[in-house]
């Protein structure tokens, strides 16, 4: 019960019912669906008096005080109320679309672009993760200030005029206050629902690309994989007459090539290089790491290479008269298809292979094995193709250190879609500031105030009508008892949008897992 007293007779009260629809019959909770606004008393048929109150407005059409028109509309008038809200976020949504501008320019001037593509740093992956996290952080900060500019010029677009409502309410409608509702747009103005709909469309790719825009790369390496003698491994002794030809060592597999092997001869000066290198650089730690084996099948058992460049096998089944053997090249690959790069290290062990040409290797069966871990002789089985691989037992492993390289890089193509979709949004809230000039009821205080102000005739007598009636259209006038019944706060919310929710986070869930 909301009781007014009338200024001119002090001693007269006037009683007014204040009636909301919500989840629940009889009851009120703010933020959620109102159905209808009824502020006269039940009983009284007269029209209440009215009381210095109004809505906040978006841009406020009254008349001013000092006697313009009712359709002027002045600047003290547009800053008042929820509008400077709307100034504000016009005014935001311009700076981060400024920003955004002058940063691609820049960023496309100084490190160019390359397939649509820019460098903004090739380097080390601790500083490039560092760069990454504090250029996403500067996104997030402006994408999350644009979009809740974007999300409270909605709510103002879909609130609905007090002449919407009426119109509404002649037709037995009912409208949403206090949220951003969706069924308003029916029922509001084109140009206002054009724009909720320009605002919510430009919303989605932003949150799509804007975060992509800028990302970091990891160098993915090809790695040669070689067995060598216990005696090269400590710089000991290389007979570099010993080396075969080129036609006897057989290189990594090329479809290209004219052999019916496809395997092309691996350069016999390369392997002089090896040995030579391992000769003059075995016991510097900066280019050679020993590790045993199973340390050797965990950094690469894995699809993609960074620290790791070549691997050396030292295997007592090599001696001084053959000290240095090619065994294969893995190359990194983005698909699984062929099994994943390091499938050479499962060859002698069919238990650990599995797929439809058992081109998949089983780590966790391989790892068992590694004290007596062996590699396959080579692709052709040199010196006797045709002949079944033979093993070369892995005594312990070198492997070459490289510099892992990372790139943080961003997409010109996603940038220019966040930019537009910016301007999308800044050119909206232009129009809403300077054109729209209606006066919403945003909150359910500017409902009460509104209908304080000027009550509704539609629904006079409708004071302790449930929600469900008004839902369906059953506006009669009748007497109706008073029932008392307990709300909870999820009856704020239909079924439906319950339903709706909990499914959407279901779906989300389990993707995760």
């Amino acid at each position: 019960m909301l009781q007014a007293r009338h200024d001119s007779s002090p001693s007269q009260t006037v009683d007014t019912i204040g009636k909301v629809h919500t989840g629940a019959s009889g009851t009120g909770k703010p933020g959620v669906t109102v159905a209808v606004a009824e502020l006269r008393s039940c009983n009284e048929s007269k029209k209440t008096p009215r009381v210095n109150s109004s809505p906040s407005p978006l841009v406020d059409d009254h008349s001013s005080n000092d006697g313009s028109s009712p359709t002027e509309t002045t600047f003290k008038d547009r800053s008042r109320g929820s509008h400077m809200g709307v100034i504000g976020c016009a005014v935001a949504t311009g700076a981060v679309l400024l920003i955004n501008l002058l940063v691609t320019i820049w960023a496309a001037a100084h490190y160019g672009i390359e397939d649509g593509i820019g460098t903004i740093q090739n380097g080390g992956c601790d500083f490039t993760k560092t760069l990454s996290l504090w250029s996403h952080f500067a996104i997030n900060v402006l994408s999350t200030a644009m979009l809740s500019a974007s999300n409270y010029c909605m709510q103002c677009l879909s609130a609905p005029t007090r002449q919407d409502i009426d119109r509404a309410h002649a037709q037995h409608l009912w409208l949403d206050i206090g949220v951003r509702s969706v069924r308003n747009l029916l029922h509001i103005s084109r140009i206002k629902a054009l724009l909720w709909v320009l605002l919510a469309l430009s919303s989605i790719p932003l949150h799509l690309f804007y975060n992509s825009a800028i990302f970091s790369t990891l160098s993915a390496r090809e790695y040669d994989i070689l067995t060598i003698s216990p005696n090269l491994a400590v710089g000991n002794f290389f007979n570099v007459t010993a080396v075969p030809p080129d036609a006897l060592n057989p290189g990594p597999y090329d479809h290209s090539y004219s052999d019916e092997w496809a395997f092309p001869p691996y350069p016999r000066s390369r392997l002089i290089d090896y040995g030579l290198s391992l000769m003059r650089d075995f016991n510097n730690t900066s280019i050679w790491q020993r590790m045993d084996n199973k340390l050797c099948i965990q950094k690469y058992g894995r699809q993609f290479i960074s620290t790791q460049g070549d691997f050396l096998a030292v295997s007592h089944a090599l001696n001084d008269s053959f000290s240095i053997k090619f065994i294969d090249t893995a190359y990194p690959k983005t698909d699984n298809g062929g099994g994943p790069s390091y499938n050479w290290m499962c060859d002698l062990y069919p238990d650990a292979q599995h797929g439809i040409n058992n081109e998949q290797c089983r780590l966790e069966v391989l790892l068992p094995k590694a004290t007596k871990w062996a590699i396959r002789s080579n692709r052709r089985n040199f010196p006797n193709y045709g002949m079944p691989w033979q093993p070369d037992p892995v005594d312990y492993c070198l492997s070459r250190r490289v510099k892992e390289e990372c790139r943080l890089q961003f997409s010109l193509a996603l940038l220019i879609v966040v930019i537009i979709c910016n301007f999308v949004k800044a050119a909206c809230m232009i129009v809403i500031v300077y054109r729209h000039d209606a006066v919403p009821l945003i909150t359910l205080g500017d409902a009460i105030a509104s209908f304080l102000d000027d009550p509704d005739s539609i629904t006079q007598g409708n004071c302790v009508a449930p929600q469900g009636s008004f839902q369906k259209r059953k506006w009669t006038r009748q007497p109706r008892s008073w029932a008392t019944k307990r709300a909870y706060w999820f009856s704020s919310s239909s079924w439906t949008r319950w339903t709706l929710y909990n499914t959407l986070w279901v779906i989300t869930a389990k993707r995760e897992s």
